[in-house]
């Protein structure tokens, strides 16, 4: 039998089933490297071609209800009462765009630069043009709110061209007389003194109009709402997809017509809307939810293009770390595959359909990790090359490939396993974000990082492997790889510090000479000719086998330090670490390691800092801006919070507050399409508004509505309700007074049950005022199916619907407060009462945003530092490494607050999760190096534990940090501010990830680092007693199975065979070998 069939077949059966699959994978890899490339390589492609086949790189069509807790309270209140409003219009006949759409409204604001009244004939003719831009539109009618009496389109009664114009709208809008606009101007001017007045003209003057004697405004605006449902609907939830689309397509066509009035173009990442829209002295800004959808979608597709930049900069920083274009082009393919195998198993195998732009950053994050996992690799390829040379396996000798995959894929398949873990925790835990886009994007990016891992340990060895052996030896051939030096002899040893049981040809005769000897000549026996090694004597191989343990170390470690000293940095950034990094750190002053100690402390007080400022993140006190400060989207949303008088009550927030509404039910619904299976309202049937104590009950309650105070800063007022008739809709007391009109001698409590109803379906049907016409009566008044469901009452309240999501939650907590005090003593049918608006279900969806942020964090420490319990078995290690994380995070949410101002608002919970992601890399890497110097080397002191840190990931982890770094910078050529932020935060994530990585964490392992088993858990189980019970009770002997053996420490059960190492006598004096003897001893 061979040597190497014999060293094979020791391995299979002296090493655990993992060690095993490693052994036969590196075997495979080096072997028969094209086989495995093209192999892997074919499944991917089968995979990405199985996934263009199902269309998993589609994306999925929006909706309104993407972003909503479908299972809130206020997302089952809202919808509840919305869906029976559509059933009860169902109802009645023509109800089909009778109804506001709110999310369709377009709003024009228009403002002079000159300080007078903006109302003159000129600027009247030019806002009227520009309304009838969109109210002209030859598809109109189908979109617009029907008059209830006449079935036609409903006069915009909030637009300035009905001010001046009136019903009989002109498409021409001719020049009026300046008497007539001015006398029309002082009415309006004038209905200000009274708040009936500001409540109804106020919406068209600025603030500070009242302010200016005579009275005057310098801006005005307009606002125009849209019918719902549109024709052929039943209600506004009856195929929400088809109806929304349908609007989209008008708004595009609204569009195209102001574009082509106002001459506007968009170039490349700079969109038309940036620029100002002037006529004159008049500036001119419109906004519509849909038009915020259209350039969304436009903004977004511009914005991805960047990240072909981001692409070309990681591909040529990798073609410059791994000095190779081949390998450069490897990584980058392993890159780029992994993104759609990703979605094909997002899509195919978890079966999720949920997929948008959002999704599409995964690009940014794969980018950063996959390029990081790649340098692991390949740089723990460059250094097994010295630790098996040193061994005295050489190039030729057939177990070199072999034994360099094996070392390099070992490290690298821990210690991205180690990284990637965790980050794939990060990410998974953000799948219990009730928000289901933010919970799938996570599931995504974790999945792309586990595909990357599977990737490292498959596609890219095998590129590496046939870069060596073929690609490399075509483009350069290396002499020392594939000519074997003359002078060859052969020495023999035994140690296990140059490779047990191999077999090594072409050692240089310098290596050969001093790792054979190990600086003792008398453990070898040297000869000139192959019968010689009949000369190897049975004695001096069992004196080694039976030398102390702490020999064994030496000679275990003696191999590494000379293969240290001869190995050379092959980039400018390893240079620096090896020339600059190491020796600044290892620097004492009066036996005090300075670097690390000022280091140490500066970090961990600007940490301490960046945490108390981290904690006080709140959420936002303004309203989320998603679009360039510049952009008209923007700034027309400012001048409509905080530029306008009170206004009209179409501002603020609506509440329907219905009795005989128990719930809602939605069988069969998936979250992850949620147009589909909304579900329709659960009644109670106990409901019985005939009963005189439910009438009784009805009336109560909209008394406390009236009365109810508001402390609370989102409110405008001290009371809950504008204190108006048109705020407290209360269908009861006009019934009843209309009732009685009807009935003379009776009223709706002592008639019979039959006319109390048939009476209610009639006045249903009756406008009996400007406030109840019959589509308010619909919405209040619950028929379905000739039966009264619910009754509600409709109220409006002094909070803007655009205030902040913290003020929102307080102003709702007096609603629930209210809602108690009027089911408080109800009889049945009349305690289930609820506050339903669909300001409440997005509040409930940011604050849900940023419960779910920290929710992420909550799950992420405690995974990591169980990941690196598990991979280290250290406890100090870990707490050093989970402390350096938690002051990273720190420092990136306190840069947000402390020198960007920033919130922890929509934009920044969504970011903030791929810090909680790219914060963990570096330190966990760094990490395991350091109790792998132990591990692997023997390595017993901190300070050579730091320095084989140091020397083996230093350079990697600062490599893949400008990767990540410079992958992200695109992201600040972005229009939208999401993904400006998102850049932000990445590259500063990956700023301090690297800084506390190499600054605070490793200055912390230098410092206080363990030495030799202090803080692993069998040290541990040993100080606590557990060993020895363990040992008593089960018979089981911890210290049999420490995972930290050093490599090379022979066990007396272990059989050792002698190796055959190459090698040319090379005679020395002693004084040479006396230095290198001091050398060696002083590293050691």
């Amino acid at each position: 039998m061979s040597t190497v069939e014999h060293q094979h077949q020791e391995e299979s059966g002296s090493t655990s089933y993992g060690e095993r699959c490693t052994n036969c994978t590196t075997r495979l890899l080096a072997k028969h490297p094209i086989k495995f490339l093209s192999t892997t390589l074919a499944f991917l492609l089968i995979i990405v071609l199985g996934g263009a086949v199902t269309n998993s790189y589609t994306l999925s069509d929006y909706s309104i209800y993407d972003w909503v807790i479908s299972d809130g309270r206020a997302s089952e209140n809202y919808e509840a009462l919305l869906l029976a409003e559509g059933q009860a219009r169902g109802d009645a006949a023509n109800s089909s765009q009778t109804s506001e759409q709110s999310s369709a409204t377009m709003w024009y604001t228009f403002s002079s630069n000159k300080d007078e009244s903006i109302f003159t004939a000129e600027n009247v003719q030019k806002i009227c043009r520009a309304e009838m831009t969109y109210l002209s539109i030859s598809s109109y009618p189908n979109y617009c709110l029907l008059n209830s009496t006449t079935s036609g389109c409903a006069v915009p009664t909030g637009t300035v061209t009905y001010l001046f114009y009136g019903y009989s709208l002109n498409n021409t809008c001719p020049l009026l007389d300046e008497g007539y606009v001015n006398a029309t101007a002082h009415g309006l001017y004038t209905s200000l003194n009274t708040l009936a007045g500001r409540l109804k003209l106020g919406f068209f003057m600025e603030k500070d109009t009242m302010s200016r004697h005579p009275y005057y405004t310098t801006r005005t605006r307009s606002r125009i709402p849209l019918g719902s449902p549109l024709e052929g609907y039943d209600s506004d939830t009856d195929r929400i997809v088809e109806q929304n689309t349908k609007y989209r397509q008008f708004y595009q066509k609204v569009k195209d017509g102001l574009f082509s009035r106002f001459n506007m173009k968009s170039r490349y990442l700079y969109s038309a809307y940036r620029n100002k829209i002037t006529e004159g002295d008049l500036e001119f800004k419109w906004f519509s939810l849909p038009l915020g959808n259209i350039e969304m979608g436009d903004i977004v597709s511009e914005d991805l293009t960047l990240a072909m930049f981001s692409l070309l900069f990681v591909f040529c920083w990798m073609c410059y770390h791994l000095e190779s274009v081949s390998l450069g082009v490897m990584g980058m393919t392993q890159i780029v595959l992994s993104l759609p195998v990703s979605f094909f198993i997002y899509r195919q195998i978890y079966v999720i359909p949920y997929f948008t732009e959002l999704h599409s950053l995964t690009i940014f994050i794969v980018l950063g990790i996959g390029a990081d996992d790649v340098f692991v690799f390949v740089d723990g390829w460059r250094q097994a090359e010295g630790i098996v040379q040193a061994k005295g396996i050489y190039p030729g000798n057939p177990l070199y490939l072999e034994k360099r995959m094996k070392i390099a894929y070992s490290r690298a398949k821990q210690a991205v396993f180690d990284t990637s873990f965790t980050t794939m925790v990060a990410f998974f835990a953000t799948a219990i974000s009730p928000i289901m886009p933010v919970s799938t994007f996570g599931i995504l990016a974790a999945t792309a990082i586990l595909v990357n891992y599977l990737m490292v340990i498959t596609l890219t060895p095998a590129a590496v492997a046939v870069y060596h052996v073929y690609i490399r030896n075509i483009c350069k051939r290396s002499s020392s790889e594939n000519v074997e030096p003359s002078g060859m002899h052969e020495v023999v040893t035994s140690s296990p510090a140059v490779g047990v049981g191999t077999e090594s040809k072409g050692a240089p005769p310098h290596l050969a000479s001093s790792v054979v000897m190990g600086g003792n000549s008398k453990d070898v026996v040297h000869s000139k000719n192959a019968s010689s090694l009949g000369q190897f004597s049975a004695a001096g191989a069992s004196s080694r086998i039976s030398s102390p343990a702490k020999k064994l170390t030496r000679k275990a470690t003696l191999a590494f330090v000379i293969s240290e000293e001869q190995e050379k940095p092959t980039t400018a950034i390893e240079a620096f670490f090896h020339k600059r990094y190491i020796p600044a750190m290892k620097w004492k002053c009066r036996g005090i390691f300075v670097l690390p100690l000022v280091m140490l402390v500066v970090f961990l007080v600007y940490g301490v800092t960046s945490m108390v400022y981290a904690t006080k993140l709140s959420s936002p006190l303004e309203e989320e801006q998603w679009f360039p400060t510049n952009h008209m989207f923007t700034t027309i949303q400012e001048d409509l919070n905080n530029k306008y008088m009170v206004g009209s009550l179409e501002e603020y927030v609506k509440i329907g507050m219905p009795f005989g509404i128990s719930g809602i039910d939605r069988p069969g619904f998936n979250k992850y399409k949620p147009d589909d299976n909304r579900g329709h309202p659960v009644f109670d049937a106990a409901f019985d508004l005939y009963l005189e104590e439910s009438q009784q009950a009805f009336a109560r309650a909209c008394s406390l509505i009236s009365t109810k105070q508001c402390d609370r800063n989102g409110c405008e007022r001290d009371t809950l309700v504008w204190p108006t008739n048109e705020a407290l809709l209360c269908f009861l007391p006009d019934f009843q007074a209309w009732f009685a009109t009807r009935n003379p001698g009776y009223s709706t409590v002592n008639c019979t049950r039959d006319t109390f109803y048939s009476e209610l379906k009639v006045y249903r049907q009756t406008s009996t005022s400007q406030l109840y016409t019959v589509p308010v009566k619909k919405k209040l008044i619950g028929f379905i199916d000739g039966d009264l469901k619910y009754a509600a009452i409709q109220f409006t309240t002094t909070m803007h619907d655009d205030v902040a999501t913290a003020e929102k939650g307080k102003v709702r907590e007096v609603v629930d407060d209210l809602v108690n005090e009027i089911n408080r003593g109800n009889p049945p049918g009349m305690e289930n009462a609820f506050g339903s608006a669909g300001t409440f279900v997005w509040f409930e969806t940011e604050r849900g945003l940023v419960r779910g942020f920290y929710m992420g964090m909550i799950i992420c420490f405690p995974m990591a530092f169980l990941m690196l319990m598990l991979s280290t078995s250290n406890v100090i290690v870990s707490m050093l490494a989970v402390i350096s994380i938690g002051l990273i995070v720190s420092c990136v949410l306190g840069m947000c607050k402390m020198f960007l101002g920033w919130a922890l608002g929509t934009g920044e919970a969504i970011a903030g999760i791929i810090v909680i992601g790219f914060s963990v890399d570096y330190v966990i890497h760094l990490g395991h190096m350091y109790v792998d110097a132990n591990r692997a080397k023997g390595f017993i002191h901190r300070i050579d534990r730091f320095t084989y840190s140091a020397r083996k990931m230093a350079g990697t982890v600062f490599a893949g940090a400008i990767t990540t770094f410079g992958s992200g910078l695109p992201l600040f050529a972005c229009q939208l501010t999401f993904f400006t932020k998102m850049g932000t935060l990445i590259s500063g994530t990956i700023a301090f990830s690297i800084c506390y990585s190499l600054g605070f964490f490793m200055s912390a392992c230098l410092l206080f680092g363990p030495n030799g088993r202090v803080g692993d858990l069998i040290w541990i189980a040993d100080i606590i007693g557990l060993s020895a019970c363990m040992k008593n009770i089960c018979g089981v002997d911890l210290s049999r199975v420490d995972p930290h053996k050093p490599e090379g420490l022979v066990s007396p059960h272990t059989k050792v065979r002698p190796a055959i190492v190459v090698s040319p006598v090379q005679p020395s004096s002693s004084s040479a070998s006396d230095e290198k003897d001091t050398k060696v001893n002083n590293a050691l």
